[in-house]
Protein backbone atom coordinates (compact mmCIF):
# COMPACT_ATOMS: atom_id res chain seq x y z
CA UNK A 1 0.00 0.00 0.00
CA UNK A 2 1.39 3.23 -0.93
CA UNK A 3 2.21 6.18 1.50
CA UNK A 4 -0.10 9.39 1.20
CA UNK A 5 1.55 12.59 2.44
CA UNK A 6 -1.11 14.74 3.92
CA UNK A 7 -1.46 18.33 3.17
CA UNK A 8 1.44 19.78 5.83
CA UNK A 9 3.63 17.19 4.00
CA UNK A 10 2.45 17.96 0.58
CA UNK A 11 2.83 21.45 1.32
CA UNK A 12 6.74 21.25 2.56
CA UNK A 13 7.29 19.29 -0.73
CA UNK A 14 5.97 22.19 -2.86
CA UNK A 15 7.90 24.34 -0.98
CA UNK A 16 11.18 22.09 -1.38
CA UNK A 17 11.06 22.29 -5.25
CA UNK A 18 9.94 26.38 -5.46
CA UNK A 19 13.25 27.12 -2.73
CA UNK A 20 14.96 25.23 -5.41
CA UNK A 21 14.05 26.81 -8.40
CA UNK A 22 14.70 29.81 -6.66
CA UNK A 23 18.16 28.99 -5.94
CA UNK A 24 19.21 27.53 -9.52
CA UNK A 25 17.68 31.29 -10.59
CA UNK A 26 20.56 32.63 -8.72
CA UNK A 27 17.49 34.78 -6.29
CA UNK A 28 17.87 35.19 -2.82
CA UNK A 29 14.26 34.97 -0.82
CA UNK A 30 14.94 38.71 -0.36
CA UNK A 31 15.59 39.48 -4.27
CA UNK A 32 12.70 37.30 -5.21
CA UNK A 33 10.13 38.55 -2.53
CA UNK A 34 11.52 42.59 -3.56
CA UNK A 35 10.58 41.84 -7.69
CA UNK A 36 7.56 40.09 -7.03
CA UNK A 37 6.46 42.99 -4.41
CA UNK A 38 5.93 40.46 -1.69
CA UNK A 39 7.24 39.96 1.34
CA UNK A 40 10.66 37.92 2.47
CA UNK A 41 8.11 36.29 5.18
CA UNK A 42 5.43 35.43 2.56
CA UNK A 43 7.76 33.46 0.36
CA UNK A 44 9.59 31.71 3.48
CA UNK A 45 5.97 30.38 4.77
CA UNK A 46 5.55 29.11 1.13
CA UNK A 47 8.73 27.72 0.79
CA UNK A 48 8.58 26.10 5.00
CA UNK A 49 5.09 24.43 4.26
CA UNK A 50 3.20 26.76 6.57
CA UNK A 51 0.85 28.22 3.80
CA UNK A 52 -0.47 27.32 0.38
CA UNK A 53 0.45 28.92 -2.52
CA UNK A 54 -2.78 30.26 -4.80
CA UNK A 55 -2.35 29.69 -8.29
CA UNK A 56 -1.78 33.21 -8.92
CA UNK A 57 1.39 33.51 -6.52
CA UNK A 58 2.41 30.10 -8.01
CA UNK A 59 2.73 31.69 -11.46
CA UNK A 60 4.66 34.24 -10.45
CA UNK A 61 7.32 32.56 -8.87
CA UNK A 62 7.32 30.06 -11.46
CA UNK A 63 7.60 32.89 -13.98
CA UNK A 64 10.21 34.87 -12.15
CA UNK A 65 12.31 31.33 -11.65
CA UNK A 66 12.43 31.07 -15.24
CA UNK A 67 11.17 27.39 -14.48
CA UNK A 68 11.34 24.92 -17.51
CA UNK A 69 7.62 23.62 -18.64
CA UNK A 70 8.39 20.47 -17.09
CA UNK A 71 8.93 22.14 -13.62
CA UNK A 72 6.31 23.89 -14.17
CA UNK A 73 3.87 21.01 -14.56
CA UNK A 74 5.66 19.47 -11.79
CA UNK A 75 5.38 22.03 -9.37
CA UNK A 76 1.43 22.79 -10.67
CA UNK A 77 0.52 19.29 -9.77
CA UNK A 78 1.94 19.39 -6.38
CA UNK A 79 0.14 22.35 -5.50
CA UNK A 80 -3.05 20.46 -6.68
CA UNK A 81 -2.07 17.92 -4.45
CA UNK A 82 -1.28 20.41 -1.48
CA UNK A 83 -4.80 21.43 -1.64
CA UNK A 84 -6.38 18.35 -1.60
CA UNK A 85 -7.83 17.43 2.14
CA UNK A 86 -7.42 13.98 3.08
CA UNK A 87 -9.85 10.99 4.71
CA UNK A 88 -9.17 12.34 8.28
CA UNK A 89 -10.70 16.09 7.79
CA UNK A 90 -14.14 14.39 7.37
CA UNK A 91 -13.98 13.28 11.26
CA UNK A 92 -13.22 17.03 11.89
CA UNK A 93 -12.37 17.47 15.47
CA UNK A 94 -12.45 13.81 16.98
CA UNK A 95 -8.93 13.30 15.48
CA UNK A 96 -5.60 15.73 15.74
CA UNK A 97 -4.88 16.07 12.48
CA UNK A 98 -1.29 17.24 12.82
CA UNK A 99 -0.77 13.46 14.11
CA UNK A 100 -2.82 11.83 11.75
CA UNK A 101 -0.44 13.91 8.89
CA UNK A 102 2.32 12.41 10.29
CA UNK A 103 1.29 8.94 10.50
CA UNK A 104 0.64 8.94 6.90
CA UNK A 105 3.82 10.16 6.10
CA UNK A 106 5.69 7.98 8.31
CA UNK A 107 8.10 5.50 6.45
CA UNK A 108 7.68 3.01 9.86
CA UNK A 109 5.49 3.01 12.77
CA UNK A 110 6.64 1.21 15.91
CA UNK A 111 4.26 0.87 19.15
Amino acid sequence: MAKRAGPTMRRRRLGSELRTLREKAGLTLEAAAEQLRFSPSKISRIETGLIGATSKDLNDLLTLYDATPESVDDVTRLARAARQKDWWHLYGAALTSSFVEFEAAATRIRS
